[in-house]
């Protein structure tokens, strides 16, 4: 009896020995992903850099981050949602970002990250509506492509977003790195607007010697709100005269946007504003 338990524990030792290594090597997870044809999110797409530059096996393709969920629930939700994109993503190997973690797509293997860069942008330029921008999505004229590592940023108005579909293309040596996001503007700032009481009140905080004013301090003045606005620049403004307590004659004259947000010193002589704040 004693021999025959051995030979069962020999048994389930090998099962388990082999059971091992298959178990770490099978499974889609070790399967290397496929390069993209389209950086997309949404409705929103750039051809890749794979498909524009055309390079062959000698370029390293690593995805960075995933948009897909874990569990059999992410499974039934993935399945349902790819039947619904297929208008954008079944011709092709469309990659669609749509959590808020960014995915990026990793490329090695080029003489210069630098150059392949500059190439990948130029072509989204002429023939994507690709717009040149910084990193707050504001147009730039050129961007710095000479050096051995480096960013630049490349997007277009967002069909479905109120905001810019951009790819941040980085670069170092002989790497390409490019991630794909929707930028939303920044909220609006909200329209505070002064009444004349603290117009005054603003321009009486300031030093005499800030204001230009010849007297040492502000208690020497009186400061009084004309009738009615006035334009500098562009900017509706309050207009306000300080004068000389003890002369009550005008010593300077001013002028304070709605907001608050810049003062004006007007020019007697020339009748020019110079900008104080």
């Amino acid at each position: 009896m004693q021999k025959n338990d051995k030979k069962k524990y020999a048994l389930v030792a090998l099962i388990v020995t082999l059971c091992v290594p298959l178990t770490a090597c099978g499974g889609k997870k070790d399967e290397a992903p496929a390069m993209p044809e389209f950086y997309a999110i949404g409705e929103d797409q750039f051809p890749s850099i794979s498909k524009i530059l055309q390079f062959g096996e000698e370029i390293q393709f690593l995805q960075i981050g995933d948009t897909e969920e874990s569990g059999e629930d992410a499974e039934e939700e993935s399945s349902s949602s790819s039947t619904s994109s297929s208008s954008t993503s079944s011709s092709s190997t469309s990659s669609s970002q749509v959590e808020s973690e960014p995915v990026s797509y990793q490329y090695s293997g080029f003489e210069a990250g630098n150059q392949a860069a500059e190439a990948y942008i130029k072509v989204l330029q002429v023939s994507q509506d690709g717009t040149l921008m910084d990193e707050l999505c504001a147009t730039v004229e050129t961007t710095d492509f000479s050096e051995a590592s480096g960013v630049a940023y490349v997007g277009k108005p967002s069909v479905t977003e109120e905001g810019t579909f951009r790819l941040e293309v980085q670069w170092e040596d002989d790497t390409c790195t490019i991630t794909p996001s929707i930028e939303l503007p920044p909220p609006p700032k909200e329209m505070t607007q002064l009444s004349v009481e603290e117009a005054v009140s603003t321009l009486e905080e300031y030093s005499a010697q800030s204001l230009g004013l010849p007297k040492d301090s502000m208690d020497e003045y009186t400061v009084i709100a004309e009738d009615g606005l006035v334009l500098v620049d562009g900017t509706v403004s309050f207009k306000l005269d300080v004068y000389d307590s003890s002369t009550k004659q005008v010593a300077g004259s001013y002028m304070i946007t709605l907001d608050g947000s810049h003062i004006y010193r007007l020019d007697p002589v020339s009748r020019t504003v110079e900008l104080i704040s």
